[in-house]
């Protein structure tokens, strides 16, 4: 959230992360009292939507970048075994 502040406001006050941390608790605290799951079910929709926006504001970011010349990009690991963990991870 601080993040998202800075860049939609990047001359604006200067504020502390907990603030952020008391809204984004005060919100849950209200996502907590709501009588059930059916009720959240647009709130569920819109998590998704960010979910995603988030992955294609990173993968967008990323190839836009491009290939970086101090970076190696090779394999860290020199067993088979050690690579595919690495993939995985």
């Amino acid at each position: 959230m601080n993040k998202i502040y800075n860049v939609l406001y990047p001359d604006g006050k200067e504020i502390r992360s907990t603030w952020f941390y008391v809204a984004f608790r005060a919100l849950h605290f209200f996502l907590s009292h709501l009588p059930s799951f059916n009720s959240i079910t647009a709130i569920s929709f819109f998590a998704a939507l960010m979910s995603l926006s988030y992955s294609t504001i990173a993968w967008v970011a990323s190839v836009r970048k491009g290939v970086q010349p101090t970076v190696s990009y090779g394999p860290r690991s020199a067993t088979p075994k050690a690579q595919m963990f690495d993939f995985f991870g």
